[in-house]
């Protein structure tokens, strides 16, 4: 067994990802998958690094570098991940990594995903594995369910065709075993936490509920990315953007999936109360779920059908392009652990309206890369939306400040670096507690 860990912070070679969550996803992008994929692909351009990669799929359109060593463990083409198979992985991914503990000298172990406080914990530190090797947790959010919101518990497949009798009842045994085990399982999550050398959150008030649940544990905020040249090649639009006013028709859209804390409600409120002012302008939905059908009601009896346009899960590849032609970017949404979408029609040039929520409150700079509205508040919603509708050379200027904020902050580069740093200082944090 090669036990051990790098001796200084200057030599790390091998990195250890275990678990790199249920799916590796390098192609949808905007996701927990997404982020995990994000982390790697761009440590993997570092050719004095070895990446290790324990996780359950790997979606992807291009092959990863040489210096990635691939452990799939399976999983379901539709992306249910139901209680069962959560359950199933801590234990099998726990198995796949002592078996690249035993083969190679590992210097650093990151947990990237998932985690969910209370909930999730990771056997490697529990039975000791780590006891010489620094161990990392992150990207870490704030559940849902603790801002108040509901929690996804289907996949887009549900969305289409439900599940089936066995897996209903396969899923409502696993949970409640969870229901059941859930002192023990906050327990076990707490330990996982205070086992680790270094957290990583997604924002500020993340790290901050974290720390206080690990005061002696080091945390550090860094954000997830997202792909700034896939997004991000849109200056040729700005100047349509610029010519097209509230007469000539303006797209908003609202890109994500269809829950009830999304808000959605709210934006076609807005619209009912702003097209009498501007018959051309269209709202364009992106995306599917369980609210769908009360939406599409809302709209027939707001007498909005020609200018709220559902369009369903659009194709990754085909998304960037609906930004790219958007005028405004809009989400009412209750709660948000992160904020994925703001950042994308951030970089697509975009002025974005948004809730005020743990997501929008670090992103958007109000006034300046967009509004915060308050939560709920329809009034609000509709006069800053009316601004920018009639304001052209407000929403190109706004948008240009938001692109250049996303690109200095949230580019996949800037953030492997700080990965990278924190390599370093949990194993410099490390040989401090061994000596």
């Amino acid at each position: 067994m090669r036990w051990g860990c790098a001796r200084d912070g200057d030599d790390i070679v091998n990195i250890l990802f275990a678990p790199a969550h249920y799916l590796l996803d390098g192609v949808s992008g905007g996701s927990e998958y997404g982020w995990a994929y994000g982390i790697i692909n761009t440590l993997s351009t570092q050719s004095d690094l070895r990446l290790f990669v324990v996780t359950g799929m790997v979606r992807s359109d291009k092959r990863l570098p040489a210096n990635v060593t691939l452990i799939r463990l399976g999983g379901s083409p539709t992306l249910k991940f139901s209680s069962s198979y959560r359950l199933a992985f801590v234990g099998r991914y726990y198995l796949a990594a002592q078996r690249i503990l035993h083969q190679h000298r590992i210097d650093v172990i990151h947990h990237i995903g998932p985690f969910g406080y209370g909930t999730t914990f990771n056997l490697l530190p529990l039975l000791g594995a780590t006891r010489r090797i620094p161990f990392v947790i992150g990207p870490l959010q704030v559940p849902h369910t603790m801002q108040g919101g509901e929690e996804q518990t289907f996949s887009q497949e549900d969305v289409r065709s439900g599940p089936t009798a066995s897996d209903a009842a396969r899923e409502q045994l696993s949970a409640a075993l969870i229901r059941a085990g859930r002192p023990i399982l906050h327990g076990l999550s707490t330990r996982t936490l205070r086992d680790s050398d270094y957290l990583v959150a997604v924002n500020k008030q993340a790290r901050d509920l974290y720390a206080s649940v690990t005061p002696n544990i080091p945390a550090v905020v860094i954000p997830p990315g997202v792909d700034t040249n896939r997004f991000g090649q849109v200056s040729a639009l700005d100047r349509d953007r610029g010519n097209r006013d509230g007469d000539s028709g303006v797209d908003i859209l609202y890109v994500g999936w269809l829950f009830v804390r999304k808000g959605l409600d709210l934006v076609i409120a807005a619209m009912a109360r702003l097209v009498p002012r501007y018959p051309s302008l269209r709202l364009h939905i992106i995306g599917d779920g369980p609210q769908r059908g009360a939406l599409e009601v809302l709209v027939a009896r707001s007498n909005l059908g020609p200018n709220v346009i559902f369009e369903g899960v659009v194709e990754n590849a085909a998304l960037a392009t609906r930004y790219a032609h958007a005028d405004i970017f809009v989400s009412m949404s209750y709660s948000e652990s992160f904020g994925q979408t703001l950042i994308e029609g951030m970089i697509s040039g975009l002025p974005v309206v948004s809730a005020r929520n743990m997501g929008s409150n670090e992103i958007i700079e109000d006034g300046e890369t967009g509004y915060l509205v308050e939560p709920g508040n329809v009034a609000m919603l509709v006069e800053r939306l009316d601004t920018l509708i009639s304001r052209p050379d407000l929403r190109v200027s706004l948008g240009q400040r938001a692109r250049d904020v996303v690109r200095r902050r949230y580019n996949w580069t800037t953030i492997g670096e700080q990965y990278h740093d924190v390599y370093r200082e949990a194993v410099r944090r490390r040989a401090r507690v061994m000596r």
